[in-house]
């Protein structure tokens, strides 16, 4: 949980891959455990706010190991192992590997739903007319990420670094550790990922397993 993370930043334990750069602050966004398959997420609010349990929902339906070809992808998701987790379709559906859906992104308003359309988060501008600075709130209208698509890193809410997608579509996490690949992606397509990576599957930008 963020605690016991918080804790064993600066330890020596700290310094090996799949956790948290010790020479930085932790981060605090994550509380989310990776799986090999992304569970669809809800809303948040208040009294999850304060809960800094890791968060486990459930996932059901047969394991697939490819998007379905009639789909008009954005982008095919694949996980640090190389497997595949998902896809981003360009109509904005996001489903896991598992077939189910995890939400919805409106690629107009920048606003994201889970599976029953219910209201998760959006992507806004710092400020207007900046196109390189923005901000990730979540349903309790809490910012949870920032995204500088100059650097296209994606950070917490505190400033430090959570994730870094490169231009060929790899993702890398804070402590350079390999996240996974967003196949097909291109610079238009950040914020989208953004999305999907804050709100969708946050798990997916756990440098620890399991």
């Amino acid at each position: 949980n963020l605690g016991a993370m918080a804790a064993r930043q600066g330890t020596e334990a700290s310094r090996y891959r799949g956790t948290w750069n010790w020479q930085s602050s932790a981060p605090t966004f994550n509380a989310f455990k990776f799986l090999p398959t992304p569970p669809p997420q809800k809303p948040r609010t208040v009294s999850s706010a304060d809960d800094d349990d890791d968060v486990v929902l459930d996932v059901e339906g047969s394991l697939v190991t490819d998007p379905p070809d009639d789909v008009d992808l954005l982008c095919t998701v694949r996980d640090r192992c190389g497997n595949y987790r998902g896809f981003i379709a360009k109509d904005g559906e996001a489903r896991n590997n598992r077939s189910q859906v995890l939400g919805y992104i409106n690629t107009d308003t920048g606003e994201c739903g889970d599976a029953d359309c219910a209201y998760l988060g959006s992507i806004r501008r710092v400020h207007d007319f900046d196109d390189q600075n923005w901000i990730v709130r979540d349903a309790t209208d809490d910012i949870c990420a920032r995204l500088d698509m100059g650097s296209c890193y994606i950070k917490d809410a505190s400033g430090h670094i959570v994730a870094e997608v490169k231009s060929d579509g790899v993702c890398t996490g804070h402590a350079e550790s390999y996240l996974g690949h967003f196949e097909g992606f291109t610079y238009h397509s950040l914020r989208i990922v953004a999305l999907y990576l804050v709100l969708l599957d946050p798990g997916m930008l756990n440098e620890v397993e399991g």
